[in-house]
């Protein structure tokens, strides 16, 4: 056989062994003339642009293929894509573009090379085009992308170390609870917080979860950078490697200071509430030519403030409740209240104008009213029916 037959057949069995190596790759490829029209075509191209283009130019691309800038609702301009930039002579590199139509309505992200095929002169005849589908690859850096702005965006402070304890991350949140500033943390241990007010055994229980794969839920007493304490619901998870391995821990705080300042004021009412009804007899005082009927609202209802009491005369009282409370002596008529200022208990002050008649039992009167209403702690209001 003469040496110019082998040659060719030995050119015919490369290009097809070409052939056949272009048609098995997962990437499409497309070649084309110098108006970007179609000669060449693999399975996967084919696959990809879902449509028969041997007749599209490349200034065409845009509205029959459907091409759109990574915003994915702006369409590609023309002279811009790929091809058109590689029939110019440019080269493109990983140029990433988002194609809907009627064949992708879900869409399809589609990473770009593009180089121009040259004669052996280095005069431009056509083009080179490798597409390859990103799609799945985009949907998962658009998912961590939205966790990432979820975690930033969060108001719960999140702490990401390594399996050293080492800080890695900590989000906005985290300055704003502790006061240390996002770039002072980073390779420092979470015990910066420590505040002391918890045992060893506290924090060999902590450990022993995690190291165990367990998640840890506790309340902690943390300090500020400031040295002001605060109170944090912490969820502390390891992050476990495909293996098995912890390969780091998140922390996610919420500062309940302000929830645990309530419940205490909301028990120290309580505790004085208890107090007071356990002072404070249930029924008034009996005194002969009285007919008293005493009831007293708890502090919490009328205020929930306490001052000690101003002891007052009989008569300061009768003024201030005339329809609520009503003298009866046991004989005659009483004469108007004297015109004088109420005398303090204790004091010597008496006046010729009270009645002499009843002068022991205003006496003994003002005994039982101090005691029933005064004392040495008066709730803020306290009325007779």
């Amino acid at each position: 056989m003469p040496m110019s037959q082998v040659h060719d057949a030995g050119s015919r069995a490369s290009a097809a062994l070409l052939g056949r190596v272009i048609d098995s790759l997962d990437d499409g490829v497309v070649v084309s003339d110098l108006d970007g029209r179609c000669l060449l075509s693999n399975p996967a191209a084919r696959r990809l642009l879902a449509t028969d283009f041997a007749d599209v130019p490349a200034a065409e691309w845009t509205s029959i293929f459907g091409c759109l800038l990574p915003d994915m609702v702006t369409p590609y301009p023309p002279q811009d894509l790929p091809l058109t930039r590689a029939l110019r002579g440019e080269v493109v590199s990983n140029l990433e573009l988002f194609m809907v139509n009627l064949w992708a309505p879900q869409g399809v992200w589609l990473s770009v090379n593009a180089t121009a095929i040259r004669d052996a002169h280095g005069e431009i005849e056509g083009g080179l085009v490798v597409l390859r589908d990103i799609t799945r690859f985009k949907r998962k850096i658009q998912q961590i992308e939205l966790l990432s702005n979820v975690v930033e965006a969060t108001a719960d402070a999140v702490i990401v170390t390594d399996r050293g304890g080492r800080i890695e991350y900590v989000n906005p949140a985290f300055e704003t609870a502790t006061g240390y500033a996002r770039a002072e943390v980073p390779g420092c241990n979470p015990n910066i917080l420590k505040s002391g007010a918890h045992t060893r055994e506290f924090y060999v229980g902590l450990w022993r979860s995690l190291i165990e794969g367990r998640v840890f839920r506790g309340t902690f007493i943390n300090r500020k950078k400031s040295g002001e304490l605060f109170f944090t619901e912490q969820t502390i998870t390891p992050i476990r490697r495909p293996g098995g391995g912890i390969t780091h821990v998140v922390s996610v705080g919420k500062d309940v200071t302000q929830l645990r300042r309530a419940a205490e004021r909301e028990t120290t009412l309580l505790l004085a509430r208890s107090v007071q009804q356990r002072l404070f007899p249930s029924h008034a005082p009996l005194v002969p030519g009285f007919d008293i009927f005493g009831a007293t609202f708890v502090a919490d209802v009328t205020g929930g403030d306490y001052h000690r009491g101003r002891e007052v005369s009989p008569w300061e009282l009768i003024a201030r409740r005339p329809a609520a409370f009503q003298y009866i002596p046991p004989s005659g008529d009483i004469p108007p209240p004297p015109r004088l200022s109420p005398f303090s208990a204790g004091s010597s002050q008496t006046t010729a104008s009270v009645l002499s008649s009843s002068e022991a039992m205003e006496a003994a009167f003002w005994s039982a009213e101090r005691t029933t209403l005064v004392g040495s702690m008066t709730p803020a209001s306290t009325r007779f029916s």
